[in-house]
């Protein structure tokens, strides 16, 4: 969103910089890891489904937004999309629904540390057989307090993060 304001009035806007993709390429390069997981025989999806949960920030909802389009060229079919208002923290409804479909994904864009640490809690009480992905936020120390154990497994992103057991993370130090 920001991007586009910018585009739309450059000499308004001039003094704004973005140190960082904006949000089109997130989410979407889960693919090429999902295909790499299956090519390894490591992971093989059932059915090619996902199920995509959002906030209603701009950052989630483009995200989401651009997985769903990018699902079909894929080949796979989002069996379920939810938008949430944060903060949220009572997922019952949505993890039913969401248990009810059993996708080979769960794509979740929210950015709410507390709603998506919750949601992987809950989650983790009756799991299905999906791979969990969670933009950016399991990148936050605190998602790992409130999770502990329950988030071992789970598939993330982000553009600006540095992982301290990286040799090209520590690199950038």
């Amino acid at each position: 969103a920001n991007a586009e304001t910018v585009r739309s009035d450059p000499e308004k806007y001039w003094m704004v910089f973005q140190d960082d993709p904006t949000e089109k390429p997130h989410g979407v390069g889960l693919f090429p890891v999902l295909d790499s997981l299956r090519a390894s025989g490591s992971w093989s999806p059932r059915d090619r489904t996902v199920f995509i949960v959002t906030s209603d920030s701009a950052y989630s909802t483009k995200i989401a937004a651009r997985m769903n389009e990018e699902s079909a060229r894929q080949k796979w079919t989002v069996v379920g999309f939810e938008k949430v208002v944060s903060p949220f923290t009572q997922w019952g409804p949505i993890l039913q629904k969401i248990r009810d479909k059993n996708p080979d994904v769960i794509f979740n864009a929210g950015l709410n540390v507390g709603d998506i640490a919750a949601f992987q809690n809950q989650f983790m009480a009756s799991p299905t057989k999906s791979l969990m992905y969670q933009q950016y936020v399991p990148s936050i120390p605190e998602y790992l307090e409130l999770t502990g154990s329950k988030s071992e497994g789970v598939i993330w992103a982000t553009v600006q993060g540095l992982l301290d057991d990286n040799p090209v993370g520590n690199g950038a130090r």
